[in-house]
């Protein structure tokens, strides 16, 4: 009998997929944020407040996983009178929804250090799958992940009334992610 119990302990140690190693990213080496052609000229933007909590293994991805929360009325452009339209009910909306989230479903390699993870990008409680490719280096504890990747903003309903169209602000957003990490 206490053969079989460990025959059987010992098969669900081998048949469970490995955990993925937890990751704590540092905000000081990290960014999270935008660009978008306003008028024809590029603009920059960036998300002040945001949170990642990742679990990330190149051979475990199966357990690999990451949701973030993004503070939406921390968004910052560098021009005062743009940042504050942008929490307006045409733009983020932030009384109403005052987040943003991203959360896998799931994470796949591209071969050597890319990487894509498949998930819900949710803006103004509209919420959209999206592929997110990103490039990843570990090397002993510390991670770097970047990635960019195009929406369409007027998918998730950013820019109402005159903004509607891409006539003054484009509809496609690129999102620019860079972050550091370290193992726990």
């Amino acid at each position: 009998m206490t053969r079989l119990i460990c025959a059987l302990a010992l098969a669900l140690l081998v048949a469970s997929p490995a955990a993925a190693r937890p990751w704590v990213v540092d905000p000081a080496a990290s960014s999270l944020g935008f660009r978008v052609n306003v008028e024809g000229q590029p603009v920059k933007g960036t998300f002040r407040r945001w949170t990642a909590n990742i679990a990330f293994d190149p051979a475990a991805l199966a357990t690999s996983k990451a949701s973030v929360t993004i503070d939406m009325a921390s968004a910052a452009s560098g021009d005062a009178e743009r940042d504050t339209s942008l929490v307006t009910a045409d733009w983020f909306s932030t009384k109403s929804y005052p987040k943003a989230t991203f959360v896998t479903r799931s994470i796949r390699s591209k071969g050597g250090a890319k990487y894509e993870a498949l998930g819900d990008l949710t803006i103004r409680g509209v919420s959209r799958p999206i592929t997110l490719p990103f490039n990843l280096v570990i090397v002993g504890d510390k991670a770097r992940m970047t990635s960019q990747v195009s929406l369409d903003r007027t998918a998730f309903g950013v820019g109402g009334g005159q903004f509607s169209t891409g006539d003054y602000v484009d509809t496609r957003v690129t999102l620019v992610i860079d972050l550091t990490a370290r193992g726990k």
